[in-house]
C-alpha cells in the first residue's frame, strides 16, 4: 500500500520529496488504528490463522 500510495504521485527526484511523502503516508496510517484491525479481519487473513 505505501509503494502504491508513493509511486501515484507525481515522481520526485528529490530524497527530501521522497522521505516527506513516505512519512506522511505512514503517519496517515498511524492516526486511526480501526484501519489497521481491519486489515487482520479481513476473510483471506482470517482463516489462515
Amino acid at each position: 500500500m505505501l509503494k502504491a500510495t508513493i509511486t501515484a504521485q507525481a515522481p520526485s527526484r528529490a530524497k527530501d520529496d521522497l522521505k516527506k511523502a513516505t512519512v506522511s503516508h505512514l503517519r496517515r496510517l498511524l492516526n486511526p488504528p480501526q484501519r489497521i484491525m481491519r486489515y487482520f479481519q479481513h476473510p483471506k487473513l482470517h482463516d489462515t490463522a
